[in-house]
């Protein structure tokens, strides 16, 4: 397909996901609606964005790849070195390296505190090499819970990498630029604080 059939086609699944997602969770009880409500309405903003913006091939066939919502999606036990070669040219022109697992849904559920997905250590050591200001994740930590020397967390901030912990709502940033920024308190001496980190989007991102 082309890059217009290939942004139809796209726009196609995604608004069916969407109507497929709505009767779900009108089948919900009004707890469970509420938790779901910011990604309902992210979803909603991308498939209305959707009817103007147009993605490049790679990232239109990748999101009509992707799983439909309420289906199973595997989250990987392991951010691999193999995944973040695949991605190394956009790595080497990037200053801020976000991991989107998904993780973010667990949140609030003692779920969120193990198995999620961590850097193996060859991984680690790479992205330590990229010369990059610093990475962020969507889940508790890029170290086990259990750790007790936390390795990744050495590797990266002993290369000067700033780590923005506990993030939500990436998916919402796939395919686009942003200029990303974390805010920490301001404490003298601290090795961590909590902060404030949200996305800039390009203007015409916005559209």
């Amino acid at each position: 397909m082309n890059t217009n059939n290939l942004n139809t086609a796209l726009y196609e699944k995604m608004a069916t996901e969407q109507e497929k997602y709505r009767d779900w969770l009108k089948s919900q009880p009004p707890e469970e609606i509420l938790h779901h409500t910011y990604e309902y309405t992210v979803r909603e903003d991308i498939v209305m964005a959707m009817e103007e913006l147009e993605l490049t091939d790679a990232q239109a066939q990748a999101l009509l790849d992707a799983a439909q919502p309420g289906e199973t999606v595997e989250v990987p036990a392991e951010i691999t070195l193999p995944m973040l070669r695949r991605q190394e040219e956009a790595l080497r022109e990037t200053e801020f390296l976000l991991f989107c697992t998904g993780w973010d849904r667990y949140w609030g559920k003692p779920r969120y505190y193990e198995g999620f997905p961590c850097l193996t250590a060859e991984a680690a050591e790479y992205v330590a090499s990229l010369g990059l200001k610093g990475v962020g994740e969507d889940s508790i930590s890029l170290d086990p819970c259990d750790t007790m020397d936390h390795p990744n967390h050495m590797i990266l901030l002993g290369a000067g990498l700033v780590n923005t912990e506990n993030l939500t709502g990436l998916e919402a940033l796939v395919g686009k630029t942003f200029t990303f920024l974390t805010l920490p308190l301001k404490w003298e001496h601290a090795d961590g604080s909590s902060c404030r980190a949200m996305a800039m989007l390009r203007e015409e991102e916005t559209r």
